[in-house]
């Protein structure tokens, strides 16, 4: 049987950066 892993992190996308300035 597989163990599930966790999905990976996202990349923060340029867009949030600008949204949370």
């Amino acid at each position: 049987m597989r163990r599930l892993q966790p999905p990976p992190p996202l990349p923060i996308p340029p867009l949030a950066l600008v949204i949370t300035r």
